[in-house]
Formats: C-alpha cells, structure tokens, sequence
C-alpha cells in the first residue's frame, strides 16, 4: 500500500472515565456519533465561537492507548479518544483545554512522539494500526499507527486534495480567528448543529440560523507563489486572504477564505490576478 507521511500533524489523548462526556463540551461535533463511525471531523472553538484547531477525532481501543509496556491496563469504563490536528497546535490545544478538564475524571496527553499519520488513497486495512475515515475525505483515509511505516507518497499530492476538499488544518497563527462556518465546516460535515451546549455554541449557532456567513473557502491557482495570509482585493477593497497553498506540477494550487457571495471571483494579490472558485 502507497503511504504519504503527514509528519505536520500531532496527537492529543484524552482518556479517563469522564473522557467523552468532557470533550462534548468543548467540539462542534457530535461524539456520540462515534457508536457509528470510525472518526468524526470538527473544531474546538473558544467562548467567541472563533477556531482553536481543527481536528480528526477517533474513539480507540484501550489497548492501543498504552504510552509504555509497563503502564497498567485501562479500567473498563474508561474511553480513550485520539485527537489529531495540526502538530504545532497541540501544545497550545492542551493548555486551552486544560483550565477546564480540571473538573473531570480525565486526563489530557500530547502523544505526537508516539504516533504517526499516514495518507492513502487505497483501502486495504493495515493491522494493529487505528483506519480513519471521514466524508470530507472522500475516497482518501488516514492511517494511525504506534510504530513508523514506510512511506513514498507525495506530501503536495496530499496537500492538494485537501485544498481541493476546503480541509484546513488550523495552527497557531491562524487560531482564535475564524468563525467554523467561515472555515466550511457545516459544509463538510464538522459542525452538528443538534448536539446541545458546548463552547461558543450559542455564536456558532446564531450565525448558522440567521444565514449571515458571506466568508467562504475558494481555490484558486497561480503561475508565481503567493505567501500565506496575503490580501486578496476586489475593486480595490480587501476581501480575503490565502489560507494555505501547495507547490503543484505546474504553477500554484491555493486556498483562500473570502468574502462574497459569488461562486467565482477575479481578485488581485500585490501584482498579480488570481481567478478563484467557491468550493461546494
């Protein structure tokens, strides 16, 4: 099986008896969804209803939580939940978190030294490795593994498809900034809008049910490199910027969030014209 190394995405753990009941508070989506699904995508929000990071969340086996031989067994009414996002934010995620798991029967671990994602576009099962799939994927899944696997796929392959997708993995520098909405996360299946209270719902749901989210993800490609956050102007007004973008065969492949309703749009970049799409 082809492998991509996703070495930018790290690992936060969750486990203890209270585990789900703490990390429903805090996520846009519904983790009793999980009795159903291997993984569910979503974000942690803060009170302002603004992204802390974007993440894969999956409910693993006790067996599989074990960070040495020698640490004890799980009991058995403990859950074990695997978050995986951008490694830079894990850190940041964890310190978020941590003034509030304090109330629980739980604890938070940074594991990102103890497992590894991969990328596939096949599907046959890897053992004694955690197969994670997600509908904004498509036909494309995560492998999460305790042990290191070879790998010899392309990273800018990967990247694109999830640039293609509207998938953006939030890191430090971009947290606390974006709406999940603006970000198209309902769109891809991260926000359920059903599940009850959690941290910055009431915003999130406002924003939903009055239908005022004109800020969207667009695709777009150029011929020269364009740096991350780099204005994006329409008639000499602002109205977006580059939220990601990847080297591809010929030219550009970008991602951008921007403020119109249109389903494409010429913008410029300093110099340079720039024809955008909306995704979806």
């Amino acid at each position: 099986m082809a492998l991509t190394a996703l070495s930018h995405f790290g690992f936060l753990m969750i486990r203890g008896r209270d585990a789900e009941a703490f990390l429903q508070g805090y996520t846009t989506c519904d983790l009793t969804r999980l009795d159903h699904v291997p993984a569910l995508l979503g974000a942690i929000c803060n009170i302002h209803g603004k992204v802390e990071t974007t993440m894969i969340v999956s409910r693993i086996t006790p067996s599989a939580t074990l960070e040495s031989e020698t640490e004890s067994q799980p009991a058995a009414n403990e859950t074990s939940l695997l978050l995986r996002m951008h490694r830079d934010s894990v850190k940041a995620v964890e310190s978020f978190l941590a003034k509030y798991i304090v109330f629980s029967k739980a604890k938070m671990t940074d594991v990102s030294d103890n497992w590894h994602c991969y990328g596939t576009f096949q599907q046959q099962a890897i053992s004694d490795t955690v197969d994670i799939s997600i509908a904004a994927m498509a036909n494309r899944r995560e492998i999460w593994s305790r042990q290191p696997l070879a790998a010899t796929g392309s990273l800018n392959t990967w990247v694109t498809e999830d640039i293609k997708a509207g998938i953006l993995w939030i890191k430090p520098d971009t947290s606390d900034t974006y709406l999940p909405q603006s970000l198209d996360l309902d769109r891809l299946e991260g926000i359920d809008f059903d599940k009850g209270c959690y941290l910055g719902q009431e915003i999130i749901a406002r924003v939903h049910f009055l239908g005022d989210t004109k800020k969207r993800l667009f695709t777009g490609s150029s011929d020269a490199p364009l740096d991350l956050h780099t204005k994006l102007s329409f008639e000499n007004k602002t109205i977006g910027s580059i939220l990601a973008a990847v080297q591809a065969e010929k030219g550009y492949f970008l991602l951008a969030q921007i403020n119109s309703a249109s389903s494409q749009i010429d913008v410029t970049a300093g110099d340079i014209h720039v024809t955008f799409a909306r995704i979806g």
